[in-house]
């Protein structure tokens, strides 16, 4: 990076994420002013630039129009909407390197970069955070989400069926067939192995038991280049050849980096301090008089503290203020809450998920804000 412009907008923008992360949790607002939104909007390109704007100009206008029209979901301890949990501050430092080194995780070539056998490490790593055998789910692979998680997943589970199918009817037959799905395709691996009944479907992690069925389903076919050409490279895949992208971000490394900074202990207690901050929400719910704790078979606080976990649902007794009620809660920007439906009826759900969470601080927090809420409907409607 030789261009003083370039280094002078790095540091800017730099410099605009420490000052973030650097404000009291209570500091961020959760949801922009409506007029930040509008500024964005309206600064936002109307159409590809011939010459572009430039860094500088650029730059200012991410810094000044964009950032501040942003949420504060990662941020803010009181954002209780999707969960989401926000980014640790290992996470973060390791992100940083994400875009700085900007690796393409696709193919494993070990003799050029660390960066696949860092994922499969990351993956191990977050096995044994969750008390699975790491020899007994020998495919694994990062994602970019649950949904393409579930989409491998639907993709392994069918092509295990269908040849085990295939399997039991060479058994039976004197002219035995290899098909697979991989190799054959869907329908004739499935008329191979007698299924008419045929459908289609249309976690950042995935793991299975079979260390080969998903290279079965996801196989690199033919492009010469995209093989690593190594041999002996122990368990270790290519992602590409085991997974629905050949083109990858570097997502293991912020993985890695919070597993390793704050270990086995750190997340327990950080589950452990959520599951506290719900829970103490629930009972301060359950014994209000004026909202229901959702669902009602949540009848005293040992069942509360049996049941409930990151979750809580509640509604408003009094039917005016509870069609608002979330509306109202949100807009205050001291926290953010989900609507949600229940028996009918409209509710609000509070999912503890951010890493920052204070069950002594934030529960006191949540209150105020729901009696201030209460107190101005009341007030309105007086």
């Amino acid at each position: 990076m030789e261009d003083p412009s370039d280094r002078s907008c790095l540091n800017q923008s730099q410099q605009h994420v420490l000052e973030t992360l650097s404000k009291p949790a209570h500091a961020n607002r959760i949801l922009p002013h409506d007029a930040h939104i509008q500024k964005a909007s309206n600064n936002l390109a109307s159409n590809a630039p011939s010459n572009g704007w430039g860094i500088v100009r650029t730059t200012a206008h991410l810094l000044e129009d964009i950032a501040p029209a942003l949420n504060g979901q990662a941020l803010s301890p009181h954002y209780y909407g999707f969960v989401t949990g926000g980014v640790t501050p290992a996470a973060q430092v390791a992100e940083n390197l994400v875009s700085t080194y900007d690796q393409n995780v696709h193919v494993h070539l070990p003799e050029t970069t660390i960066a696949t056998e860092l994922e499969d490490r990351a993956l191990k790593l977050l096995l044994e955070l969750l008390d699975f055998n790491v020899e007994e789910w020998p495919g694994r692979t990062f994602t970019t989400g649950a949904t393409a998680s579930n989409i491998i997943g639907l993709a392994c589970g069918r092509e295990f069926v269908v040849n085990n199918a295939i399997q039991c009817r060479s058994k039976e037959s004197t002219s035995p067939r290899q098909e697979t799905v991989g190799e054959d395709g869907l329908l004739v691996a499935c008329r191979a192995a007698d299924i008419t009944d045929i459908q289609a479907w249309a976690g950042p992690a995935f793991t299975d038991r079979h260390a080969g069925l998903a290279r079965q389903v996801f196989q690199n076919p033919n492009a010469a280049y995209l093989s690593s050409g190594i041999a002996g490279t122990g368990m270790i895949q290519s992602p590409l050849n085991i997974g629905l992208e050949n083109s990858r971000r570097f997502r293991a490394l912020p993985v890695y980096a919070t597993l390793v900074s704050y270990g086995r202990i750190g997340y327990q207690d950080l589950l452990q301090r959520q599951i506290r901050f719900a829970r103490r929400i629930a009972c301060y719910i359950y014994h209000h008089q004026d909202f229901d704790l959702l669902p009602r078979s949540l009848k005293d606080e040992a069942c509360i503290n049996q049941k409930v976990y990151i979750i809580v649902l509640f509604r408003a007794k009094e039917d005016a203020l509870n069609n608002t009620l979330v509306r109202k809660l949100n807009t205050s920007s001291q926290m953010y809450v989900s609507g949600t439906s229940w028996e009918g009826h409209q509710a609000c759900r509070i999912a503890a998920a951010n890493w920052q969470v204070d069950p002594e601080r934030d529960v006191a927090h949540v209150q105020a804000v729901i009696e201030k809420v209460l107190a101005d409907w009341r007030t309105e409607h007086s």
